[in-house]
């Protein structure tokens, strides 16, 4: 199954908002203010699929881990989340850390087995 369709998952997509080197803005700005704020002409891709995955935290409890992205020049946080902790140690042991780099639909893509 993919990690998109995964019900263990609380929170795909993300809802992103600014934020970068370490510091998350309260100023929360949804998919849709982001683009619609560009020329709809050039922008083609919602930021969620199209981003490119650069940090993933896990938080202390092991009930989401903080996803850092990067669209446009900008940097965007987001909280996977999921009520079980074995599933989210597990998907960031064996997936997650291994995505920097990835779009959001490659990782959204990636296949759950366990």
């Amino acid at each position: 199954m993919q990690l998109r369709l995964d019900k263990r998952i609380k929170s795909w997509p993300p809802k992103w908002s600014r934020g970068g080197e370490g510091k998350s803005h309260t100023t929360s700005r949804s998919v849709y203010q982001f683009l619609h704020q560009h020329d709809p002409e050039t922008t083609t891709s919602p930021l969620g699929e199209e981003s490119l995955l650069k940090a993933v935290d896990p938080s202390v409890a092991w009930d989401h881990v903080t996803l850092t992205v990067e669209y446009q020049g900008e940097t965007f946080r987001g909280r996977l989340l999921s009520e079980d902790r074995s599933f989210m140690f597990q998907l960031y042991q064996r997936l997650l850390k291994e995505c920097l780099g990835k779009t959001m639909t490659e990782v959204g893509g990636l296949e759950i087995n366990f």
